[in-house]
């Protein structure tokens, strides 16, 4: 290894810098030369400061990266490199210090070491990464930069017991914000990097995430960790009210959670002092501006990172700005994958970079540089040389192994994982810290609900999250509770106690439970419960349903908890027995890599940017079971066909398709399950799209003069959603499985008496969406945003029939609330689209009152266009409508529209108030 030192002398940023050579015969040092500081330094053309600019850049670019924002990117990126360019020439352009560096690189940069000392925050804290070299490129991509403190003590003796066989990570990953970042999103790529690769290392989740837990962790395993990685959110500002911080300037610190699961911020001079007492080599903290330092800092060790080196820790890798957790995506796991090829952080860090250039795509196929954010701080480095391949002897466990037979994730029955789910794994970890016994995962048939429980329990083995024994039970055939309590009997007493008497063995058991960590899942929990709310009879009597409910109750705020898996909500466990989470689709990033790793079967690639690919998916409505049944067929057929194919899709008895073969079993409830009674309420409900309100049926019943009333309406959709084909989400509001939505709108009508029912039901389809669209018409977009989102298909598709059927008025008061919509939600060619049909109907009804309310909305989608003439057109139009007609109110608003638009005109500004 060859190292050279940059060396601040001086007090100021504005001092001179040495350039050393260390080697085993000392140091040398080459005369001492003035630098920039890039910081301050004024961007060409412009009073902008590089500092301010690159902060810019690497964490709000990306917000906007459009028009004269990309030209202000290029020029951040041209003066950064003009400054790495000029620095190096200073540096290493001359004289003895020239020497220094071409010795050093004789045999490549491979072997270059570049420590910058100071203990000056604003020297510390410049952008010395973008070193550059003009015959080779950036130095922080071809050799290793770390930053050091010049006056600081070294670090303490390491903890006795610290493994040489495996490297142990404390992995704190901190999720308090509603709308945060994946909770996996980092860790869960760390972790099957470490499995897949058989690497050296043991991975442990804190859990919860608390300050304080982390301390009683540390307390509890000392010496077990080698690594303490925190992958949350950090900050660089004051810090605390009171106390010995009061009065100290801006400090880093890092965001944990408090019992609650809310924010908990903590500052580096907190977590530096825990870190020290137990002695913790390496930190990685994954936390915005966990490095960052600016000239309003006391000292050097304000930041975060700093304040960890002065504790003692070795080796701190921390992000000098805000990193998008796509940039954190491509660091951290070339990270960890040098790390434990060279055992060297400054190695492993080097990698990282790389990686991140090699892939800066960030927001979608936007690119940025952020390579220079991860920074390291090193004084005295571990060495890992014991977790390289060529030193690794004991091979990690699996800890899958440790898993029932039955808990563990197959291919056969999981080909392509558990994909995404990250925030009911939160859910489901945050839920078994609270009171109740019972975690309820419930959701439509096929949704993925065993699925996530093996891949959770898959999770916890993982990251040594799993309690003492788990124990896998299925209520597929059960018909008495009893026979579940003495198969838990059997598991933990022996076979022998299952015959004694139940006063002897039931308190027993609950004493074992309440006492002991245990985790029990009850998977298919309907085939036993049926569902009590709806009437429907499951293979658990009635009238053991009590009992059951009685233990999950006895067993609250103990150390076990069951985790059931069910079709329906199971309202009649209550609310203290059980803790519901509702599982969906999948929705996003999850949605589209689970369609990616479906077509990859057959050699296809996703093309996110086809329309009708992108239309298809979404018709899914991320179902992951459905998913799988209907893209495969994407390789005989094309997407806008299939799509089309999709609308009349039914699951055949006789497929050879498994995957096919599970959807239909699911649908025969439809057929054998379902009343006859209630089942001609199957027509009206497949005229929905994606959701089904039970009150708006029962309205709908009553319009068509059919004889179902609320009571009849809710039953019905109870019975659905307790065989796995709806989901109840609240008020009454229902989410439709695809596959039912399909059948019922094919096999609907069949059902009824005479196509004369049929017509009578879609009449009151019809009249009843276009009530409640034309209620919410005038409404400002977050009124309109839960009503479109749950009944925006189902709106688009009463339109249809109303056109089809001649119904004109129905039709123009949905055309018009669609409009409506589209303007509130900035949606410009569509709203325009749907302004234009609406005048058009207008017109054709004689309604020129009505039309002139049209025009004037499509001034305002012109005007927001930035085409002012046609916005002209569109509200004179109006206007002498307004005036021919005698309507003074809406004549005056015309006016004041063509007032505000000679103004935007003057001033060359757009949009509206």
């Amino acid at each position: 290894m060859q190292c050279l030192v940059i060396r601040h002398r001086g007090a100021e940023s504005g001092g001179a810098f040495e350039v050393q050579r260390v080697d085993g015969r000392g140091a040398k040092t080459a005369p001492a030369v003035p630098l920039d500081d890039p910081l301050s330094r004024a961007l060409p053309d412009t009073a902008a400061r590089l500092g301010e600019e690159l902060a810019w850049y690497l964490e709000s670019y990306l917000d906007y990266p459009y028009g004269p924002n990309q030209n202000r990117a290029e020029r951040v990126q041209a003066a950064l490199q003009c400054w790495g360019e000029e620095t190096f020439a200073t540096l290493f352009g001359q004289g003895q210090a020239r020497d220094h560096y071409r010795d050093a690189t004789r045999d490549g940069h491979g072997e270059l070491q570049l420590a910058i000392v100071s203990d000056t925050p604003r020297v510390l804290s410049w952008p010395w990464e973008a070193l550059r070299d003009p015959q080779v490129g950036d130095l922080a991509q071809h050799c290793r930069i770390e930053r050091q403190l010049d006056s600081v003590a070294d670090p303490p003796p390491l903890p006795a017991g610290l493994s040489s066989e495996r490297v142990g990570i404390l992995l704190v990953t901190a999720r308090p914000y509603a709308d945060d970042i994946a909770y996996r999103s980092i860790s869960r790529p760390l972790v099957q990097l470490i499995h897949e690769e058989n690497l050296p290392a043991a991975v442990k989740v804190l859990r919860p995430p608390t300050f304080d837990a982390l301390r009683r962790e540390l307390q509890a395993h000392p010496g077990a960790y080698h690594i303490v990685h925190f992958d949350g959110h950090g900050g660089f500002g004051q810090v605390g009210a009171g106390g010995a911080d009061k009065f100290k300037g801006p400090q880093g610190q890092l965001v944990f959670e408090n019992d609650d699961g809310r924010d908990d911020p903590i500052s580096g001079t907190q977590l530096s002092q825990l870190l020290r007492e137990h002695r913790i080599p390496i930190a990685v903290l994954n936390a915005c501006q966990s490095a960052m330092l600016d000239e309003q800092a006391e000292d050097a060790f304000a930041s975060v990172a700093t304040a960890l080196l002065r504790a003692g820790v070795r080796s701190v890798v921390a992000m000098g700005y805000a990193l998008y957790v796509s940039g954190a995506r491509q660091f951290l796991p070339a990270f960890y994958r040098q790390l434990f090829h060279t055992g060297d952080v400054a190695e492993a860090t080097r990698g990282g970079r790389q990686a991140m250039l090699a892939h800066p795509q960030r927001r979608g196929e936007l690119a940025l540089q952020d390579w220079l954010v991860p920074v390291l701080y090193q004084q005295d480095p571990l060495p890992l040389a014991f977790a390289t391949p060529a030193r690794r002897s004991t091979p990690s466990p699996a800890p899958a192994s440790e898993l029932p037979e039955e808990a563990r994730l197959e291919t056969s029955h999981t080909p392509h994982g558990v994909i995404g789910r990250d925030s009911a794994v939160l859910a489901l970890e945050r839920a078994s810290r609270r009171a109740p016994a019972g975690l309820l995962l419930h959701g439509l048939g096929g949704v993925g609900k065993t699925t996530l429980a093996r891949g959770y329990l898959d999770w916890l083995a993982q990251t040594q999250g799993l309690p003492e024994r788990v124990i896998w039970q299925s209520f597929a055939d059960v018909r008495r509770f009893d026979s579940v309590r003495n198969d838990l009997v059997g598991r933990l007493f022996g076979t022998d106690a299952m015959a004694l008497p139940d006063e002897r063995k039931w308190p027993a058991l609950l004493q074992v439970l309440r006492s002991q960590a245990l985790l029990i899942v009850w998977d298919n929990f309907e085939s036993a419960s049926g569902a009590a709310d709806a009437a429907v009879d499951g293979a658990l009597p009635v009238d053991e349903r009590p009992a059951l409910k009685q233990f999950l109750e006895q067993l609250r705020g103990s150390k076990t908890k069951v985790l059931i898996t069910s079709r329906s909500d199971e309202a009649w466990l209550g609310m203290t027995a059980c803790y519901r989470i509702a599982l969906g689709g999948l929705h996003g990033e999850e949605r589209q890599a689970l369609a990616q790793a479906i077509l990859a079967d057959q050699g296809l690639c996703l093309d996110a940017g086809d329309a009708d690919t992108a239309e298809l998916i979404d018709a899914l409505a991320g179902h992951p079971l459905m998913m799988r049944a209907i893209l495969p067929r994407l390789a005989g057929t094309p997407a806008k066909q299939l799509r089309k194919d999709f609308e009349q899709y039914v699951p055949q008895a006789d497929s050879d398709d498994p995957v096919e073969q599970r959807l239909y079993a699911t649908l025969r409830y439809v057929e054998e399950g379902l009343p006859a009674a209630l089942r001609p309420l199957l027509h009206p409900i497949g005229l929905h799209a994606g959701h089904v309100h039970a009150d708006l049926l029962a309205d709908m019943a009553g319009e068509a003069q059919q004889p179902f009333g609320a009571g009849e309406t809710r039953q019905t959709l109870e019975r659905l959603e307790a065989a796995g084909l709806l989901r109840g989400l609240g008020n009454a509001v229902y989410e439709m499985h695809p596959a039912l939505e399909r059948y019922a709108r094919r096999h609907g009508a069949r059902l009824l008496a005479d196509a004369a029912h049929a017509a009578a039901w879609e009449r009151a389809f019809v009249e009843i969406l276009a009530r409640l669209a034309d209620h919410y018409a005038p409404k400002e977009l977050h009124e309109q945003r839960l009503v479109f989102k749950l009944f925006g298909g189902s709106f688009e598709r009463a339109l249809a029939l109303a056109q089809r059927a001649g119904d004109l008025e129905n039709y123009g008061w949905l055309l018009q609330a669609l409009a409506a919509h589209a303007l509130n939600r900035r949606d410009l060619p569509l709203a325009g689209k749907r302004f234009e049909a609406f005048a058009r109907h207008c017109e054709q009804q004689g309604r020129e009152d009505l039309a002139a309310g049209a025009y004037h909305q499509l001034g305002l989608v012109a005007q927001e266009r930035r085409d002012f003439a046609a916005a002209e057109d569109w509200y004179r139009k109006s206007l002498a409508i307004f005036e021919r007609v005698g309507d003074e109110h809406y004549a005056a608003i015309a006016r004041g529209s063509l007032e505000r638009l000679d103004a935007l005109r003057q001033t060359g500004s757009g949009g509206t108030s």
